[in-house]
């Protein structure tokens, strides 16, 4: 439970300061990705690939990826999956609210 506790605290303490980092930059999420939107799409092509790669080859137990690899991330998957989205709300709340609080942007 501590572990739980601790992975959503670090991963939206990140999260809240990867985002005021770039509010101060000016960034917001309305302009974050103008200029980088291929680039965007080439990542998120490639991680599915990954990822749809690593769960055919455990469904159909396939040898691509020896089993200590598996193992290692059929452990880890859930406690990086509730990271992820505890740092995905940090960073959009450390991007948002300093614009409510500043007027003149």
């Amino acid at each position: 439970m501590i572990v739980i506790a601790l992975i959503c605290l670090v991963s939206i303490i990140l999260g809240l300061y990867l985002g005021k980092k770039l509010a101060d930059r000016g960034i917001t999420a309305e302009n974050a990705l103008v200029n980088h939107q291929r680039l965007t799409y080439i990542i998120l092509i490639f991680l599915a690939t990954v990822i749809i790669t690593f769960l055919l080859s455990a469904k159909a137990n396939l040898k691509l990826f020896p089993q200590i690899i598996l193992l290692y991330i059929g452990e880890y998957t859930n406690d990086f999956v509730l990271g992820l989205g505890w740092f995905s709300v940090g960073f959009l709340l450390g991007l948002e609210l300093p614009i409510h609080s500043d007027r003149q942007r």
